[in-house]
């Protein structure tokens, strides 16, 4: 399941621990702390830049390298700001 999917589940009233159950072992803290600070938007959000990046990256003549390298950037930025 995505970040994206299981935010879902919570938004439409599951409980964290409800939903972080079904993650491998492992990643159940990172994960659980993913969803207590990505909201649904950000996620979206973040999904877009990435999805433009790699199809810059994919396309002839640009400087899709660099294009990619600020979609992480940004990305970064945001988790940044949500974690306060």
């Amino acid at each position: 399941m995505t970040l994206a999917e299981l935010r879902a589940e919570i938004d439409g009233g599951a409980s964290v621990n409800a939903v972080i159950e079904r993650v491998f072992f492992r990643e159940r803290a990172t994960t659980a702390r993913a969803l207590h600070i990505w909201s649904a938007p950000k996620i979206s959000e973040a999904i877009d830049r990435v999805r433009r990046a790699e199809r810059a990256t994919m396309a002839t003549a640009n400087a899709g390298a660099v294009l990619a390298d600020s979609a992480m950037v940004a990305v970064a930025r945001m988790a940044a700001r949500q974690r306060g």
